[in-house]
């Protein structure tokens, strides 16, 4: 949506009784009125309300050759308009539509110049326009800030006299009159007048042009001065990093003779509160450059020099290798963190940065992070990138890395400048993401490039390692200060947190000042849509709820509304991302209470999560406390904030920090009104009659039919299907060949019947067939599909009624239209068995705004994603556990609060102790669990609400049979449950014969009879028999002198012994390995794979005997928990012996 009104412009010489070297033009809503006057010479003044701000000011710029612009203008053309225009921020911060709404004064002027004025309901704008030929050196530009008034600053700490800075200041705060010429400002620059009106000068659509700073010392006046062009620098004798500015031009710019000049930007707000919501620097920038940016991908990252690489309770020594940084890939992964940034210290040398260390195998983190979804990002110095951009950018995107970090960049002038463009320009093209540090503030070039997602300029946390500035006091002033020029790159997420008591310096284990709150709501206050967690993994691993929170909230803003602030001691603001609104509430050392209405809430009820001091947080700052309550946009909220000491020896203040996620509760599930129910209603019949108490449900509520088959279902007006609980002794109604137990729900239509056909046979004795993970990317790949079928049409030969279930990842490539789910539903329907469909992660929709789109066309295909059916005494359950989070490829193991709750109605039909099947996708438990090393679990990996799910099973025999994962486990979580994670049939992406754990394509066998279960694994193409691989001595060459066994299907109830020469020998040797057939195929092979983020794994169930002679016999007995037994012999093969 854009709107652009234009009042018509006109001559404004003698308008509304003003003389003709007069103008004046007024804010929309009436209050700001900008003055400007041309003789004798171009000056600007600034009033608010009656209240005089900028007295007149000097505007000027000299140019090379020509007669001073600002002296003694002569205006040829004035035109006034009207603007209110509307755009969408591709990366927003603040908010996501921008709204240009203002009055603009273009003067022209006799000489090919112009200055354009804009006066906005919350600040004042100019800048210069050029109309000339040829290359201009701009001499000078004269910029004064009259203030009416000794107002009061906050004023850096800036002296270097070549300009040379970080930009990284503690502020003074201090009247005008107190300002000395020696110290200078860089920009912004924060004022308060008398009045409390609020001011803050800046600058933003800055290109090829020198940054602007202020000079004070002369009363209430300020002055711009600018860097001049550097001709010729060197670095300083021993360093890598830092300049010597050798030569320097009489001109601050080379630069277009036509073209307009950065603008000039002075905030003006009632207060600091309305400070927060100001975007005027954002929305001045130039718009963004043309070119696809979907794929930039705002986020978290985790970092690793804050806390100097130190992470624990690892088997490996930590440091700048491979083994470290895949430890914080597998953090990131866990939390969906997008990625992990590498800092100084990879490269071969700081000048040297198209090298690793030999220390890391960069190729492996990069694959081994794009199979976790996690990006890596690399830091650079400026020094070589300037000599070789193009060439180093190209080496990292192919690579595969995913942005830079770039620093050190301590200059401001017209070349560093020029060079911040060329900069997001070259990655921009490349695909690569940019954070600069060691930078000046943004000026505009994160909207025009929105590949740039952050920058530095801040005296942020990384400085706790060597100073005690980086207070609360220090956090609550950024906002008003830094912030207002654009996102900083503060890098908060501190877990070892201190009073101002017990804080102390540490450079290898740093802490923060403030409480562990303060660190969470730090995530809300501060902007930056590249944010750092800047703290060890093993911290966060232990400290999962407050990690869990700061990882959960976002990095990009819809919409923004100051609570209520005060520069210095504290702030509150509340943003919305989507439909929740998150809060966040910081103070310095004080305590005290602020009130927030929540009227920015639209109807309905909301749940809100509260992350705030503990009530000890005054003594020991990690303390912290979690609620949950509902709210209603009529509620206003108490922000308690610090909780005075009342022991004596205390004498610094509590505090307490508040970081509040809103979103809309089960109350209301869009949070502005109750959804609306309609009654559905229809008849389930069998050979013309009713059938009685059968389940149907809309996937919300279940109801039974009566006596006459009749149901009526009140239904949410946003499901999409009715469908039943197919209950047992009736076939599987097939639609080509796949199983349709649901009706789609059609707008204005209310009945829904369905017709049954009584079963052939009975059911109590019936086999289910379990594939995992088909995954079929291509054609060619569904003959393989196909061989497979036919294997379980001889499994299903036996006349025992058989269906199957496919355990998710039915094809590869979603992207891929129309997608293979009919091709491959098609191959296995060959085998005469009807398979039943669960959803896995490769069969989502990408680049949707829910996880509920992200399976549209799984439906479209299959129908809903969680559903029940009976087969003898047996209760089947279909879930759907992969909850698509909106970015990218990503997503984690989930059961959202629709499904748990249907899923309690359904087992309320089931008697207790019978036998419930559930089948998912992502398993529930994983090896790090059984083992105990819970600090390993991958959030996309692993079932993160299971607990919940167990709960619910612990009245039956229930048994879970998941997939995901590529290999073959077994576990037991509870004592009631048992979970089949299963081997895919795809093995690795139907480019080896066998899985990462070298099981053979095949699927798992489940035979039932009555309350009786048994179960095998069978690999197609392979007698049921073989239930295992042996390799005698010399075949496995990691242990080449032992005989080993890898026993797909097993679990702790098998039996696996050996004999040697006849002599029985016992038990042989479980072990943790690769298996020898898989890991030397992957390694011949690899080089020539499609798909090449996937490989041999490590696996739990090897075995291994070491014989006394390498020539003797060996015979293995392998028997599995039912007590089939398959045997190996060396020199004879595999063989089942005969029952007895």
């Amino acid at each position: 949506m854009k709107k652009l009104l234009l009042i018509a412009a006109a001559v404004l010489a003698g308008a509304s009784g003003l003389r003709a070297e007069e103008y004046t033009a007024i804010s929309p809503d009436g209050k700001i009125t900008v003055t400007v006057s041309t003789a004798p010479e171009l000056r600007w003044s600034v009033t608010r309300e009656g209240e005089r701000l900028l007295d007149a000011s000097r505007i000027g710029m000299k140019i090379a050759g020509a007669e001073p612009f600002g002296a003694a203008p002569v205006v040829r053309r004035a035109e006034r308009r009207r603007i209110d225009e509307r755009s969408t921020a591709p990366v927003p911060t603040k908010f996501r539509t921008l709204h240009d709404r203002c009055e603009e004064l273009l003067l022209t002027f006799r000489g090919g110049w112009a200055v354009r004025f804009r006066v906005y309901d919350n600040g004042a704008v100019y800048r210069f326009e050029t109309a000339r030929k040829g290359t201009v050196d701009i001499e000078s530009e004269t910029a004064e800030l009259n203030f009416a008034a000794d107002f009061e600053t906050l004023w850096p700490r800036e002296e270097n006299p070549d300009f040379i800075s970080h930009c990284e200041a503690f502020f003074d705060r201090k009247h005008l009159s107190e300002l000395d010429a020696k110290r200078y400002a860089y920009l912004p620059v924060w004022f308060s007048s008398p009045r409390g009106t609020r001011m803050v000068v800046t600058e933003t659509d800055l290109e090829d042009y020198p940054c602007l700073f202020l000079f004070g010392g002369e009363g209430h006046s300020l002055r711009a001065q600018f860097p001049p062009v550097v001709l010729e620098a060197r670095l300083r004798e021993g360093s890598d990093r830092n300049e010597e500015l050798v030569k320097k031009a009489p001109y601050i710019a080379r630069t277009r003779g036509t073209r307009t000049f950065p603008w000039r930007v002075v905030t003006i707000d009632p207060d600091d509160r309305a400070l927060l919501e100001n975007n005027l620097a954002y929305q001045l920038a130039s718009k963004p450059v043309e070119g696809d940016a979907s794929w930039v991908r705002p986020g978290k990252i985790s970092w690793e020099w804050w806390h100097s690489l130190n992470i624990y309770g690892v088997d490996f020594r930590s440091g700048v290798n491979t083994a470290t940084y895949k430890y914080y890939i597998d953090f990131a992964a866990k939390y969906g963190i997008d990625y992990i940034l590498l800092d100084e210290g990879w490269s071969v040398s700081t000048l040297n940065i198209k090298e690793p260390r030999r220390e890391i195998d960069l190729g492996e983190l990069i694959r081994h992070g794009r199979e976790k979804g996690v990006g890596v990002v690399l830091w650079t110095l400026w020094n070589p990138m300037k000599k070789d951009l193009e060439g180093i950018l190209d080496t990292y995107r192919d690579w595969g890395v995913k942005g830079i970090k770039i620093d050190f960049m301590q200059r401001s002038d017209q070349e560093m400048v020029r060079f911040y463009d060329e900069i997001a320009r070259a990655a921009f093209d490349r695909g690569l993401i940019v954070d600069f540090h060691g930078s000046f503030k943004p000026a505009g070039l994160q909207r025009k490039y929105p590949n740039v997602l952050s920058f530095e300029g801040v005296y942020g946390m990384e400085h706790d390692k060597c100073s005690t500035d980086i207070s609360p006091v220090h956090d609550c002033t950024l906002p008003f200060t830094r912030m207002v020029a654009g996102p900083m790159d503060y890098t908060p997420g501190a877990t070892r947190n201190a009073t101002r008591a017990d804080f102390a310096i540490s450079w290898d284990n740093p802490m923060s000042q403030g409480t562990r709150a303060h660190q969470a709501a730090l995530y809300v206050v501060f902007e930056s849509p590249l944010q750092m967690l800047c703290d060890s993994p093993s911290h966060y691993l232990r400290e999962a709820e407050f990690t869990a929170f700061i990882a959960a909230v976002p990095t990009v803003w819809d919409e923004t509304v100051g609570l209520a602030a005060s520069v210095g001691e504290y702030a509150a603001v509340a943003r919305r991302s989507g439909e929740k609104w998150y809060i966040g509430a910081i103070t310095d050392w004080t305590a005290r209470t602020l009130e927030a209405p929540l009227k920015f809430l639209d109807g309905g009820r909301y749940r809100m999560k509260v992350f705030a001091d503990g009530v000890n947080a005054d003594r020991i700052a990690r303390d912290y406390r979690t609620e949950t309550r509902e709210v209603t946009r009529d509620d206003a909220i108490a922000l308690r904030m610090g909780r005075r000491s009342r022991t004596r020896e205390m004498k610094t203040s509590a505090f307490i920090l508040f970081a509040a996620l809103l979103a809309a509760s089960s109350l209301s599930v869009t949070g502005r009104a109750a959804t609306r129910t309609i009654d559905l209603c229809g008849r389930v019949t069998a050979s013309g009659r009713g059938v009685t108490g059968v389940c149907v449900t809309d996937g919300r509520t279940i109801v039974r039919t009566d006596a006459k088959g009749r149901y009526r279902l009140p239904s949410d007006t946003e499901a999409e299907f009715v469908y039943l609980t197919l209950p047992d002794g009736y076939e599987i109604p097939l639609r080509d060949g796949t199983p349709c137990i649901y009706r789609r729900i059609a707008p204005g239509r209310r009945r829904y019947d369905f017709a049954l056909e009584p079963a052939v046979q009975y059911m109590t004795r019936h086999r289910l067939l379990a594939v995992a993970d088909p995954q079929v990317y291509f054609e060619c790949e569904l003959d393989s599909v196909r061989r497979a079928a036919d294997d379980m049409r001889l499994t299903a030969a036996d006349g025992v009624p058989t269906l199957g279930v496919v355990c998710g990842d039915i094809i590869g490539d979603i992207d891929r239209r129309p997608p293979l789910f009919e091709p491959v539903s098609e191959a296995l329907a060959a085998s005469g068995v009807a398979f039943f469909y669960v959803a896995g992660n490769h069969d989502m929709d990408l680049g949707v705004r829910t996880s509920d789109r992200a399976k549209r066309s799984f439906k479209e295909h299959f129908g809903p994603t969680y559903y029940a059916f009976d087969r003898g005494r047996v209760h089947y359950v279909v879930l759907d556990d992969c909850f698509y989070i909106g970015r990218s490829y990503l997503y984690v193991g989930y059961l959202d609060e629709r499904q748990l709750r249907w899923l309690e109605q359904d087992l309320a039909t089931v008697p207790a102790g019978r036998t419930v099947v559930v089948c998912l996708h992502i398993p529930t438990w994983s090896r790090a669990a059984r083992s105990g090393e819970w600090s390993r679990e991958e959030s996309h990996k692993v079932l993160n609400n299971r607990r919940a799910l167990y709960r619910m099973l612990e009245p039956y025999n229930a048994h879970i049979l998941s997939a995901h994962e590529h290999y073959n486990e077994n576990y037991t979580p509870e004592p009631h449950l048992f979970e089949h994670v299963h081997a895919p049939l795809s093995t690795l992406f139907w480019q080896t014969p066998w899985s990462m754990d070298g099981i053979p394509a095949g699927y798992g066998v489940y035979e039932f009879d009555g309350d009786g279960l048994t179960w095998y694994y069978k690999a197609a193409d392979h007698p049921r028999s073989r239930q295992f691989t042996a390799y005698g001595v010399g075949e496995d060459r990691r242990r080449p002198d032992a005989v080993t066994v890898n026993v797909w299907n097993w679990d702790p109830a098998w039996q696996v012994v050996w004999y040697e020469n006849g002599e029985p020998r016992g038990p042989m040797t479980r072990y943790t390995g690769y298996d020898a057939s898989i890991y030397d195929y992957v390694a011949r092979y690899s080089e020539h794979f499609k798909h090449k983020n996937i490989g041999a794994d490590r696996t739990e169930h090897l075995f291994y005997a070491l014989p006394a002679s390498p020539d003797a016999h060996i015979r293995v007995e392998v028997r599995d928990r039912f007590g089939r037994l398959s045997v190996w012999e060396s020199g004879t093969g595999y063989s089942t012996p005969k029952k007895t």
